[in-house]
């Protein structure tokens, strides 16, 4: 089977073997899969750098897809061969990602795709909205708190806008003035720079970084999204770090959530699988409104 991986320097299709599922897994023949700004870094050499895999070394790209289920492992239940399902997979320096033609998760890890949602539509949806429902699990209940999410009208910080508006939080969205009409339609108020106002609380959806922590009311909190370059911390805030745990259970709520019309998916683009390459090096560009998806040939 085909796979896209990188060694830091370069991406590249290669060949590998067809994996087989172990007890309590599933494997999934892979009609979707999203390309994410994370793939690039990746591709750019961040795990090489912070020595999290050799140098040199082969990692798998892609982070969640939505398949087909084409084998089982002993002891898996609630989920058939045949079955259309979308599952989330950690990268962090393993040999497949979730950008191949075939890949074997944990079943705990995958959710049957609800009706009235296509593969290209729940890919979308994917790790972006799971990311974003934890970064929001992090900062407790709304309690009419008010919250500033950066790169609001981007694909993650698009679903934090609208589960925070949907959780009770008094939501401004940090976007560009072409941003307002999507940002004002979830509920939350526009602003285009950090000017002086503080908040409850800041996720931190665009990786701005240092830059947010103005913004920060004293003894706020912010969420910030780049694992391996944590925001600093402070005496007058608290900082916590989102990285994506795969959760099916979760996955397939917010999938739920997409039919009902409650959250947005967005496709920029389909891709086939032979030009993945060249939309994983696009993504690094930023201020993209939806994701790539990467389909077969």
């Amino acid at each position: 089977m085909r796979v896209i991986v990188t060694n830091g320097s370069t991406i590249e299709i290669q060949e590998r073997a067809v994996p087989e599922p172990a007890a309590g897994e599933v494997r999934i023949a892979v009609r979707a899969a999203t390309v994410n700004p994370v793939d690039s870094y990746w591709a750019d050499g961040l795990l090489h750098q912070h020595g999290i895999v050799a140098e040199g070394a082969w990692v798998g790209l892609g982070w969640d897809a939505v398949g087909t289920v084409d084998a089982v492992g002993d002891g898996v239940t609630g989920l058939a061969v045949g079955d259309l399902v979308a599952g989330t997979h950690t990268t962090f320096g393993t040999a497949v990602g979730a950008l191949a033609e075939q890949i074997v998760l944990p079943v705990e890890h995958v959710t049957a795709v609800p009706h009235g949602l296509s593969a290209v539509e729940s890919a979308a949806v994917g790790m972006n909205s799971l990311t974003a429902a934890q970064a929001l699990d992090l900062l407790g209940p709304a309690d009419g708190r008010t919250l500033l999410v950066t790169g609001a009208a981007g694909a993650l910080g698009g679903f934090v806008t609208e589960l925070a508006v949907r959780a009770g939080w008094d939501v401004t969205g940090l976007a560009r003035d072409s941003d307002a009409e999507f940002v004002k339609a979830r509920g939350a108020d526009l602003v285009t720079a950090v000017d002086g106002a503080t908040y409850d609380a800041v996720i931190d959806a665009a990786a701005m970084q240092e830059a947010v922590l103005p913004a920060v009311a004293p003894g706020g909190s912010v969420v910030g999204v780049l694992g391996v370059a944590p925001l600093p911390e402070g005496l007058d805030r608290t900082v916590h770090t989102v990285g994506v745990r795969p959760d099916g259970q979760r996955l397939g709520e917010l999938l739920a959530l997409a039919v009902d019309g409650a959250l947005t998916p967005r496709v920029l683009s389909t891709v086939a699988f032979s030009r993945a390459p060249e939309a994983i090096v696009a993504s690094a560009e930023g201020g993209r409104r939806g994701r790539h998806v990467v389909v077969p040939d």
